[in-house]
C-alpha cells in the first residue's frame, strides 16, 4: 500500500450474523461486501449519491490482502482514501481495522471508474468531482 494515503473517510461496520463461515470467522468474499458499504459512504462524504439512473462509478479492479481474520461479534471500522486520480478512473486504498483495538484486519485496493449508469458508457472524472476528491484528500489548493 501507498505510504502516502491519507484515510480521511471510515466506517464502522458491526459483524452480522450472515457474514460468518463454518469456522465462525467473517467469510472473505464478505471483505468486499465492507470495501463497497465504505465506497459509498466516501462518495457521500464528497456531496454524491449512487442512483441508478445517473452518473456514478463502477468497480474495475478490487483485490484484498487478508492480515487477520475478523471473529463474530467485532465492529470492523474501515478506513479509506484516494492515493490517485487517472482520467476516468480514481484508485482507493483502504485497512480494516478492528474499531475497539485497531487491530489490523485486511489491506485492499480497488480501481473505480467514471460511468452513465443507464448506459455504462464511461466517461473522465467531471472538474467537480476531481475537485471534490482533491478537497477531501486534503490536496486541493
Amino acid at each position: 500500500m501507498s505510504g502516502e494515503t491519507s484515510f480521511p473517510v471510515s466506517l464502522d461496520i458491526p459483524v452480522r450474523w450472515r457474514d460468518l463461515d463454518a469456522l465462525g470467522h467473517v467469510n472473505n468474499s464478505i471483505y468486499l461486501t465492507y470495501l463497497e458499504m465504505a465506497r459509498e459512504a466516501y462518495w457521500n462524504a464528497l456531496g454524491y449519491d449512487l442512483r441508478p439512473d445517473g452518473y456514478g462509478y463502477i468497480l474495475a479492479r478490487a483485490e484484498c490482502d487478508f492480515r487477520r481474520p475478523i471473529l463474530a461479534g467485532a465492529t470492523v471500522r474501515v478506513r479509506l482514501g484516494c492515493p490517485r486520480l487517472g482520467h476516468k478512473s480514481f484508485h482507493t486504498e483502504y485497512r480494516l481495522e478492528d474499531a475497539a483495538t485497531g487491530t489490523l484486519h485486511a489491506e485492499a485496493r480497488s480501481v473505480q471508474v467514471y460511468c452513465h449508469f443507464p448506459t455504462g458508457e464511461t466517461f473522465p472524472l467531471p472538474g467537480e468531482v476531481r475537485a471534490a476528491i482533491e478537497k477531501l484528500e486534503g490536496r486541493a489548493a
